[in-house]
Parts: C-alpha cells; structure tokens; sequence
C-alpha cells in the first residue's frame, strides 16, 4: 500500500512538472527518461548475456581452498563447495538475471506480469539450456537477441513513450516477487537436472 502511495505522488509530481514546462521541455523529459531506460536494458543485455550462455557462469574455483589434507576430507569439502558454487550461488545469479529482465520488460511493455514471466523464464531456461549442451554460440545469441528483439517491439507500441504508463508500472513490481517464487525454485531444480545430467554424461566421457 505504502509502495503504491508513493508512485502515485511520483506520477503526480511528474504530471505537475509536465504543466509547468513548455512544449520543448516536456518532450526533452520525456525522451531523456527514455533514453536512459531504453541505455540501461540494452547495456544490461550486453553485459551479462555472456555470462548466462556460459555452463559456469563464475569461475570462484573454490576447491583451491582444499589445500593438501586427508583425501576423505578434501573430498567431502570439494563436494560441500560443489553445491554451494553450482547448487547454491549459481541459481541466485541466474535468477537475478531473471528479475531485471522481468522488471525491464513490465516497465517497457503492458504485456501481462504472468506472461512477462513466462517469457523472461523461457529466455533464461532455453539459454541455460543451451550452454549445458555446449552449444555456446547458441546459447549467446539466445541471451541476446530475444530480449534485443522484445526491446524493438516495444518501442513500436504507441504507449512506449508514455512515461506517465512507466511510472504506473513500478506499481507491478511487488507483485513480482509475490509471484517469481515459483519461476526461482523451477531454475533450481532446473540447475540441478543439467548439472547431474552433465556429470553421468562426464563419467562416460562424453563431450
């Protein structure tokens, strides 16, 4: 309640500073604010689509904290840094990837949050996906031209560049993490699924 409160003053205090400006200057507002916005989804998307299409997102190679004891216990602490890297930290980092993208697209688009998170979640499964098969080209491309593409689509809407709309849309962003609980677990067992699947295809010696 007291999150919507406040962006109904933010879209209040934007629509007073609308009246008091002249025509050029409502039209400089609004495209910068655009423009950052517009900035920040494509930089976010070049930064980090990489890193989702990789197998091992982060290299932390825990296992040089080992050091030379007993091989019972090098194993045992191997396997709890196994799960705490790939079990753990990883599903956390991918599913952060998840949520700024759910978040771009809610503010950018009046798509429905339920099939905004069908889509951000199928963008990240199929990548992920892709990076386990070793198909590291793929998985790119993935991770970075369907949220590119989304980006294109939305600017074509009409209300795009309504940034009264935007503002609105912060409104939705609880509701969000009300709702991605589910979206969370499902890449967590996903990664746990491809990761055992990897390691008894490892065993064999599959590439």
């Amino acid at each position: 309640m007291i999150w919507g409160d406040l962006i109904t003053q933010l879209v209040g205090f934007y629509n007073l500073l609308m009246d008091m400006l002249p025509f050029w200057g409502r039209e400089f507002v609004k495209l910068f604010l655009m423009v950052c916005i517009v900035f920040t989804y494509a930089f976010f998307i070049w930064k980090f689509y990489t890193s989702l299409a990789k197998k091992n997102i982060f290299g932390l190679n825990l296992h040089q904290y080992t050091g030379e004891r007993d091989i019972f216990f090098v194993r045992v602490l191997r396997g709890v840094f196994y799960i705490l890297e790939y079990l753990i930290l990883l599903p956390f980092v991918i599913f952060f990837w998840f949520a700024v993208l759910s978040a771009f697209l809610i503010l950018m688009t009046n798509i429905a949050l339920s099939e905004i998170l069908m889509i951000s979640a199928v963008i990240v499964v199929v990548t992920r996906m892709a990076a386990y098969a070793k198909k590291g080209e793929l998985a790119k491309e993935l991770a970075k031209l369907i949220p590119f593409m989304l980006l294109t689509a939305a600017i074509l809407e009409p209300t795009f560049f309504d940034v009264q709309r935007v503002i609105s849309q912060f409104k939705v962003l609880p509701e969000f993490f009300s709702n991605a609980v589910i979206y969370f677990i499902f890449i967590v067992i996903l990664e746990i699924i491809l990761r055992l699947f990897d390691f008894i295809l490892s065993l064999f010696g599959s590439d």
